[in-house]
């Protein structure tokens, strides 16, 4: 009976591997849920049957490939154990070979050989500046002058790289978050709380405009559902932000009037990035729990993107379009990962996707922007320099990286 549930998941991708799919996070959250209950309480059949439901929903999940394997080894089928494993392992992800001993033994020559090179450092950046203040760089843009600017977080700012020169603060407990320069202004999403140091209740969401010459505020966008803006992007004549708290999207049609929802609030699970096709007819949103998503601007319809079976996309942070493709910054598996997500020129589908970076210098990468043939990222945020209360952990902050990534030669 076991093998029914894990042979339907295994047909659902191969099917699923080309289009899009509807998704609820939600239910996908109570299969794994459950899945963890059933198997600590030794009932590996009900265990089995609900990660394969989980499974079904959300192929390439780390977690729920690696929940599959703990599941086969604790009921001891060391073949469906290694069966999960190998898919695991086939979509470039890694795990500490000390912490799952158990998941090693059933491991073939190739199959160890294939987690070491998932887990080995590739590629290699310059070193564009390094920010020494403990100050938590989120995001970088570049103005059509060459001048590159950054948000900060934990003091709430918006700097230009000139002996990090300030050239707006935030209200105090408000973090800068996504960033981006239109001309002769520039937007950041801001968020309150946090590392930022000071309760959320105490203030509220904001997308800001401002003048880069002085950093004067412009205009200020709201909107009554937002929990906390995170980054932001820039399309032919919107701007779209990501709410990672609340699940949503917003669209600022014409960078002007009132923020409008695009995905309701709960639709996702934590969006982030976002990256508007060069037609402006598609947006894609990633998703950290889930993937990349494709929404429909004319319809605002929304679906989760299926991926090749030889990829994972979940902790997406960064996106942003170079040509038809996405460079993404992947900082929620280990090592963090800077890839190429090769679209269909209608952006209908994923075709491939390739590993640009992998380890090295990045530590909590976020996200950048295109600059002729480079990708200007922050390779190294700070955010693991922070607590949860928004002081610094105890040995001190490292500098932050700004990394510049030759994507042609």
């Amino acid at each position: 009976m076991r093998w029914t549930g894990l042979l339907t998941a295994a047909a659902w991708l191969l099917a699923g591997s080309a289009m899009a799919q509807d998704f609820d996070i939600n239910a996908f959250r109570q299969h794994r849920k459950a899945a963890i209950a059933a198997v600590n309480g030794g009932d590996f059949a009900a265990a089995r049957s609900e990660v394969a439901q989980a499974r079904a929903l959300l192929p390439s999940a780390p977690s729920v490939l690696m929940l599959g394997a703990q599941i086969e080894s604790a009921a001891g089928d060391n073949p469906a154990t290694k069966a999960w494993v190998d898919d695991y392992l086939k979509r470039g992800l890694w795990f500490d070979p000390a912490r799952y001993p158990g998941l090693m033994m059933v491991m073939d020559d190739a199959a160890k050989a294939l987690l070491a090179a998932n887990g080995a450092d590739l590629g290699s950046f310059a070193t564009l500046a390094e920010i020494p203040e403990a100050v938590l760089v989120e995001s970088v843009a570049i103005a059509g002058d060459g001048k590159l600017y950054f948000g900060t977080v934990h003091d709430g700012a918006v700097n230009r790289l000139e002996k990090r020169y300030v050239i707006h603060d935030l209200p105090g407990g408000v973090g800068g978050y996504g960033l981006a320069v239109d001309a002769d202004t520039a937007w950041l999403a801001t968020s309150p709380g946090g590392v930022a140091g000071v309760s959320a209740a105490l203030r509220l969401p904001e997308v800001l405009q401002l003048r880069l010459k002085d950093g004067e505020l412009l205009q200020h966008f709201g909107h009554d559902d937002a929990k906390g803006f995170n980054d932001l992007a820039l399309g032919k004549t919107d701007l779209y932000t990501s709410d990672s708290q609340g699940g949503a999207v917003y669209r600022l049609r014409g960078r002007g009037g009132a923020l409008e929802g695009l995905i309701p609030a709960g639709r996702l699970g934590s969006p982030q990035g976002l990256a508007e096709s060069s037609d402006g007819k598609t947006l894609i949103v990633a998703d950290y729990p889930s993937g990349l998503w494709r929404v429909d601007l004319a319809t605002g319809a929304a679906s989760l993107l299926a991926v090749p079976d030889t990829a994972s996309l979940t902790g997406v942070d960064g996106v942003v379009r170079d040509g038809d493709d996405l460079i993404v910054v992947q900082n929620g598996v280990k090592p963090a990962r800077g890839l190429r997500v090769h679209m269909k020129p209608d952006w209908q589908a994923i075709e491939s996707v390739e590993v640009l970076l992998r380890g090295g210098q990045l530590e909590e990468p976020t996200g950048g922007v295109i600059d002729g043939g480079d990708y200007v990222f922050v390779a190294r945020s700070q955010w693991t320099d922070f607590g949860d209360d928004g002081g610094v952990v105890e040995g001190g902050a490292k500098p932050a990286i700004i990394g510049r990534l030759k994507l042609r030669d």
